[in-house]
């Protein structure tokens, strides 16, 4: 990934979070738990939407 399409993609994330404030709040607080349930979580999911992701 090119530095231009880095920045893309950081502006469509600002983008979803501001127009997602209550599921980002939920994603965040996920990340911060002590456990790994949240992280499991997260790759669980990206393995399921792109299973080249293995």
């Amino acid at each position: 990934m090119g530095q231009a399409e880095y920045e893309a993609f950081k502006a469509k994330l600002r983008e979803w979070m501001e127009a997602h404030p209550e599921e980002y709040a939920a994603f965040e607080e996920s990340m911060n738990t002590r456990d790994v349930a949240g992280c499991q979580a997260v790759l669980l999911q990206a393995i399921a939407l792109i299973p080249q992701y293995r």
